[in-house]
């Protein structure tokens, strides 16, 4: 299937360049190239569209307000920034609209890859309702209570990042838009960055202040605001029941980082649902928890898609690393991951169950994998909190690998 791509700069010479550079790709993807984001708007309420890719600073139309129309009338088109000008102004204005950040010049692998990677994912989730409802997305909703504190430690004349980085590890919501921000081109790291705390540092106090002060980057949202806190709660135990038996497992840093990262976010897909239909969402857990299914199972019925994809799906949109997305993509249901390695999707697929069952908040999207558990190493941890999960010792080897020995949690 051919993928449509608009390019779009006001320089003719930087279209010509970006034509060449992508020559080869030409049989698989359907270019255009124009020079304004009127002519953009114009071509693309004509002609099909999935992926956009904008300069930032263009006469009459800037990228960030182009985007911004695009957001609004064409929710399911992937909007990329490719842009020279790195600046803190650029940042604000494109931070609500754009999903990806490529600084100029670009090197022309790493632009096919952006472009594949989000054509990849657009085919992962089919449905165009779907694209749509994850495009509309600039912001995750944060407690009322959490977006509150957060103004009142940035308003401090005394405030530092110490306390401002306390409130977002405790947000998935913030958490989510810290490391998109600090994985774009714009600060040029050269690396991936997995911790939230370090994420907060690198935005700095300044930045900070002027996101969410300018774009309300961090969005207050009292619709269904109970559930929105839940999952704020649920993730913060989910990473200190991981954290604690990850010492017993793992003494690699950026691992432990990811996994927090992985835990803090494994349920960002319910504050997307929450953000599209909260009173929808609200019957749908209600349900749940009435036994008339699996969660999952009802938000397929209900939207076409789980909060694990739609969350994956968001997250890899935003640049967030691998052991990230995977860790939200497949917390329920682990096995179906390439990855069967020990990871921190292992440790937080594990967590999310023990606090499920802590809690007894109810039916989750998949019972514990205990064979997957066991395959990387964590059956002792599984015992542990579910001894009825512990399989017969006369049980032979070989029926071991045969039998699906799940407990639903």
């Amino acid at each position: 299937m051919t993928t449509n791509i608009l390019f779009v700069d006001d320089e003719a010479c930087v279209l010509r360049g970006l034509k060449r550079s992508l020559w080869e790709m030409k049989d698989q993807w359907n270019m255009q190239f124009v020079t304004s984001g009127f002519e953009a708007l114009e071509y693309m309420a004509k002609n099909p569209v999935d992926v956009i890719v904008s300069d930032m600073r263009m006469p009459s139309m800037n990228g960030a307000i182009l985007l911004g129309q695009v957001k609004q009338q064409f929710p399911s088109v992937v909007r990329l920034i490719l842009s020279g000008y790195a600046d803190e102004e650029m940042v604000v204005r494109a931070v609500n609209t754009a999903h990806r950040y490529l600084s100029k010049p670009c090197d022309p692998v790493l632009l096919r890859a952006t472009i594949d990677r989000t054509i990849a994912l657009r085919t992962s989730l089919k449905s165009p309702r779907l694209r749509a409802l994850v495009g509309e997305i600039g912001t995750l909703p944060s407690p009322p209570e959490m977006q509150q504190r957060m103004n009142e430690r940035l308003a401090r004349t005394q405030c530092n990042l110490d306390q401002v980085a306390a409130v977002v590890t405790e947000d998935p919501a913030m958490s989510a838009k810290v490391l998109q921000l600090v994985n774009s081109s714009f600060f040029g790291l050269g690396r991936e960055v997995v911790d939230i705390a370090d994420a907060v540092k690198m935005l700095g106090l300044d930045l900070l202040q002027t996101l969410v002060l300018s774009v309300n980057i961090f969005e207050e949202f009292q619709e269904e605001s109970q559930i929105i806190q839940g999952v704020a709660t649920h993730s913060m135990r989910t990473a200190s029941i991981m954290r604690q038996i990850m010492t017993n497992y793992v003494d690699d840093s950026t691992m432990v980082s990811a996994a927090i990262s992985g835990a803090m976010l494994h349920d960002v897909g319910q504050l997307m649902l929450v953000r599209r239909d909260g009173a929808k969402y609200r019957e749908i857990i209600d349900e749940a928890h009435n036994g008339m299914g699996t969660l999952i199972e009802l938000e397929e019925e209900a939207f076409g898609a789980d909060h694990a994809k739609l969350g994956a799906y968001l997250m890899a949109l935003w640049n967030l690393p691998d052991p990230v997305v995977e860790a939200v993509a497949y917390h329920h249901t682990p096995s179906a991951c390439a990855d069967s390695e020990l990871s921190p999707l292992s440790f937080v697929h594990l967590a999310d169950a023990i606090d499920h069952s802590q809690e007894n908040i109810g039916p989750i999207g998949a019972p514990l994998d205990v064979i997957y558990l066991e395959h990387v190493g964590l059956q002792q941890a599984v015992y542990e909190y579910f001894p009825a999960a512990k399989r017969p010792a006369t049980k032979p080897h070989h029926e071991e690998k045969i039998v699906t020995a799940r407990r639903a949690v």
